[in-house]
Formats: C-alpha cells, sequence, structure tokens
C-alpha cells in the first residue's frame, strides 16, 4: 500500500494495479473526492468480516445467499473519535 499526498485533505492510495481516491466531505474542510480514510478502515474490517464467513461457510457446503455485513460506528458527541463500532451480519438463510 502506498499513499501519495495531493495537498489538502486528499491523497490517492494504491495497492498492486488498483487505486483508491481519499479525502474528506465538504462539512470537514475537503473536496468530498474520495472515501474518508475512517471508511476505508471500516470497509476493510467489513469486507474481512464477510469474506472470513463465506469461506468457512464454504469449507462446510453451506450456501449464504445475500450476505451482508454491515459495520456502523459511533463517536461520543463530537468528538473526532470512535467509542462503539458494531459489526453485523445477515443473509438470506432458509428457515
Amino acid at each position: 500500500m502506498t499513499a501519495t499526498f495531493h495537498g489538502g485533505f486528499s491523497a490517492t492510495v494504491t495497492a498492486r494495479d488498483h487505486t483508491v481516491a481519499v479525502d474528506e466531505p465538504e462539512t470537514s474542510g475537503g473536496n468530498d473526492a474520495g472515501f474518508m480514510p475512517t471508511e476505508l478502515l471500516f470497509a476493510g474490517l467489513a469486507s474481512c468480516f464477510a469474506l472470513a464467513i463465506g469461506h468457512a461457510a464454504r469449507k462446510r457446503d453451506i450456501d449464504v445467499p445475500g450476505l451482508r455485513v454491515e459495520v456502523t460506528a459511533e463517536r461520543p458527541g463530537r468528538e473526532l473519535r470512535y467509542d462503539r463500532v458494531v459489526v453485523s451480519a445477515s443473509a438470506d438463510m432458509p428457515a
């Protein structure tokens, strides 16, 4: 992974042949030209969890149609930190 700073709140992150734009929303001084850094952090958590569930299910010959993993984070008031991160998973499993 390589992050290249472009000034202000803008950067690009590259890995292998992929590039992701990183920026802050306009309300935080950025141009909203990409994901916020914390969104990328939580995207990594959600995707890793989803792939792990899919892998474990596949090893057991279990189908997990519509598997979704959602990550939500809560800040204490207006502080620029998170005090609670919740990871939840759901799938359209037959009863």
